[in-house]
């Protein structure tokens, strides 16, 4: 049997897919939601998710632990390392949802590696289950976690 990794490189290798992580297990479809980033591709009401799996597994297992708790997901100047960065996080089993390529559009982020789709969108093949380890595991990624701030 396949690895969470290998899996999800061979589902990316194939070019037909995007990838959407979740903390909590979606029963159905994924329905769009209103995203209140600073940047204008980080705005629309969509279902986000990323051609890029290795972003799908970092929102499906980084946790927030308290109300001065923060994280995203960034890349280095080629776009090639995925770096995690926050404070005051954990991490935990998450889902990550394969979708079919066809129903995005790109989202107009820099990296291009970031689709929407504003309609609801139905995962292939249920999900698949992810752990910390596997975040971990995966290739080019860093860790940037720290406490929270003091007040």
């Amino acid at each position: 049997m396949k690895s969470v990794l290998e899996r999800l490189t061979d589902l990316s290798e194939q070019g037909r897919f995007c990838f959407h992580g979740s903390a909590e297990h979606i029963g159905g479809f994924i329905k769009p939601h209103q995203a209140h980033g600073p940047r204008e591709h980080e705005q629309h009401r969509a279902v986000y998710a990323s051609t890029d799996y290795r972003v799908a597994l970092a929102h499906a297992t980084v946790r927030l632990t308290g109300t001065r708790s923060s994280f995203a997901t960034n890349w280095n100047g080629d776009f090639s390392r995925l770096i995690i960065d926050g404070y005051g996080v954990s991490f935990q089993e998450g889902y990550v949802y394969v979708l079919d390529k066809n129903l995005f559009v790109p989202s107009g982020s820099d990296c291009g590696l970031e689709y929407i789709a504003t309609e609801t969108v139905r995962p292939i093949d249920g999900y698949i289950l992810v752990q910390k380890e596997d975040l971990l595991k995966a290739p080019d990624i860093q860790l940037e976690i720290k406490d929270p701030p003091l007040r």
